[in-house]
């Protein structure tokens, strides 16, 4: 937190310099007015901001939260010292709280800006183009591929239908859970809705056929049967769609539900 209050402190004073230098570069006009603002039209920044001269000649802005009483604010968050948007002071200011809050992003920079003390004319903009060419973002932003291109939505996920006409089902991985001193192995079997992505999830105990029909008749009874079943085939689910396959073409599961013409 930048603190002015006393000028022993060597770097304090530099800081103090600097400011004073870059507003009289910047702010000339407003700060001209408010030494002496007898027959002069008041400058919109002076207005919008309600802008004063401090007793150390620093330009500051009396926000809306400088009038309350009592509140736990340092001085200099209440009244912050105003900074041009496009001075390099400015810019070594935004890269040190930016660094100050581990490259968070544009949001935190703008909040540890204005909590040590300054106001940036155009902040979000100052900001994004400071951090914006920052190396250590990019390298953990950034991917290190391009995302496949966009393919066409299909038809059943666009029309307006009853939740749960169109599923696709999965299964996760094993799941190790104790029960009492017992180590056990359960799944999570997922039914997702392809039209409002609404998520059923049932607790498996295996991967056998009959759980899954025990499962999937629960699930029917709660949203009906579906017309169109999916599942993915990816493998990066340790169960897979080779399970699904297996178990939709079984000969339990199309006894079971072959008359509801499940596809």
């Amino acid at each position: 937190m930048l603190k002015l209050w006393g000028t022993s402190n060597p770097s304090k004073g530099a800081m103090l310099h600097l400011i004073k230098t870059m507003q009289k570069q910047r702010f000339s006009e407003e700060i001209n007015y408010l030494k002496e603002p007898k027959g002069k039209k008041a400058p919109s920044l002076v207005v919008n901001s309600n802008l004063f001269i401090d007793k150390y000649g620093i330009l500051r802005s009396d926000g809306r939260i400088g009038k309350i009483h009592e509140i736990e604010f340092e001085y200099d968050v209440l009244h912050p010292i105003l900074l041009a948007k496009d001075h390099e002071l400015t810019k070594l200011i935004i890269e040190d709280c930016h660094l100050k809050v581990q490259h968070l992003g544009i949001g935190a920079t703008m909040n540890q800006v204005r909590l040590s003390g300054f106001w940036i004319t155009r902040a979000r903009q100052a900001i994004k183009n400071v951090i914006s060419p920052c190396l250590f973002c990019k390298k953990i932003n950034n991917l290190a591929f391009k995302y496949p291109k966009v393919t066409n939505l299909p038809k059943n996920r666009v029309n307006l239908v009853q939740p749960f006409r169109h599923v696709g089902v999965d299964y996760t991985g094993a799941i190790h859970i104790r029960e009492g001193k017992k180590d056990q192995t359960m799944y999570l079997l997922l039914f997702t809705c392809l039209n409002i992505r609404s998520v059923h999830i049932e607790l498996m105990p295996d991967l056998n056929v009959n759980s899954f029909v025990l499962a999937f008749i629960r699930f029917s009874n709660l949203y009906g049967i579906p017309t169109h079943l999916y599942s993915d085939n990816a493998k990066t689910f340790l169960a897979g769609g080779d399970i699904l396959e297996q178990v939709v073409k079984s000969n339990q599961f199309l006894s079971k539900f072959s008359c509801y013409s499940i596809k």
